[in-house]
């Protein structure tokens, strides 16, 4: 049963979907098949680095199936197959479904998974979906907006990356984002710096991200001259093979296979036998089901941080006496706090005092 790995940012731009596609890469190329999804519809990143031509929506009977070419190490061989030629193959390779995954609206794609499937819930998608085409792994590349569709994948997720730039903004995010992850009850969690100037010395970074999250770091994905430069028009570890930035992501590849081998004897998070994390998704996932202007009073300070009433009602698109309300709710509830002296709200990390 493939174990699934979600790589998640706290904004967007900062190279996430590069890490996991080449991730997925490295990994391949370690012997294993590895799955790929992005949960974000409107970006199509992954399809971009590798790429891939649009197929026809909703079509889930092929895949995207990419291996080592040996003729150059800089391409990859790309072909569209059918299901059923993958349950007769082991070959180590990347499988990339044509849709994307909106996991929990109800729009087209989701239906076409649950005929496809004739399942109802995305963990039972996943888990026919892992089997169909043998993976090992199943990577997402998951949306930084804090969103039901990103909480369902980190409920599944049986290793989770996090990456963050040293700044401010992110900062703020990181212990809400780890929060989440650990209401989830997710095995393995790293933490991954990018974007990092190269003046900036590594020990002591990891040092002080380290003492200061509680969590290991996989990596420092440093800001590369080389990076910018491929702007997104193939794969670095590829161009690239020797370079450190490479040799980093290398490590990390490295990481997430040990980190799977220390989870051989426990059940796959989206399997029939896992009971990991079912009694501590409902609460969080309760979020989803408050009324409409508290969800988004809830987006907004969980993607923002700390905010004042006044921009909080400007953003929120409601009146100020329903913000108002609202956010004397949610106090009372427990989900965010008052700062008495700045009077800016913000989530409370600490969900387990909530009434």
């Amino acid at each position: 049963m493939a174990r699934i790995i979600v790589l998640q940012a706290c904004r967007h731009g900062v190279g996430c979907s590069h890490l996991v596609a080449n991730l997925a890469v490295l990994l391949m190329q370690r012997g294993y098949r590895v799955g790929l999804l992005d949960t974000d519809l409107r970006g199509g990143g992954i399809r971009t680095i590798f790429s891939l031509d649009d197929t026809p929506e909703g079509n889930l009977n092929t895949y995207w199936w990419l291996s080592s070419n040996a003729d150059t190490a800089t391409n990859l061989n790309r072909s569209l197959r059918q299901y059923s030629v993958a349950s007769e193959s082991t070959t180590a390779g990347i499988y990339l479904p044509p849709v994307g995954g909106q996991f929990t609206t109800a729009g087209p794609q989701l239906k076409t998974w649950q005929e496809h499937y004739h399942q109802g819930q995305v963990r039972e998608v996943l888990q026919h979906l892992s089997q169909d085409l043998k993976l090992d792994y199943l990577l997402i590349d998951n949306q930084p907006e804090m969103s039901e569709d990103t909480l369902m994948a980190l409920s599944l997720a049986d290793m989770a990356v996090l990456m963050l730039q040293l700044d401010s903004y992110d900062f703020q995010r990181v212990p809400v984002l780890l929060e989440v992850i650990k209401q989830f009850e997710t095995p393995k969690t790293w933490l991954v710096p990018t974007l990092v100037l190269p003046a900036i010395e590594r020990d002591s970074v990891k040092h002080k991200i380290e003492n200061t999250y509680q969590q290991p770091i996989a990596g420092l994905l440093y800001l590369s001259e080389e990076m910018i430069r491929l702007a997104s028009s193939g794969l670095f570890c590829l161009h690239y093979p020797i370079h450190p930035l490479t040799q980093t992501m290398m490590e990390i590849a490295r990481q997430l296979e040990h980190g799977a081998k220390e989870l051989a004897s426990v059940p796959a998070r989206f399997s029939e036998k896992s009971s990991m994390g079912r009694s501590r998704q409902r609460p969080l996932l309760n979020l989803l089901e408050f009324p409409h202007v508290e969800r988004r009073l809830l987006t907004v300070v969980l993607r923002q941080g700390p905010i004042e009433i006044g921009p909080l009602i400007e953003q929120s698109g409601h009146s100020a006496d329903e913000v108002i309300t609202a956010v004397n709710h949610l106090i009372q509830q427990g989900w965010i706090v008052r700062d008495p002296t700045t009077q800016r709200v913000r989530y409370r990390t600490e969900t387990s005092n909530r009434q």
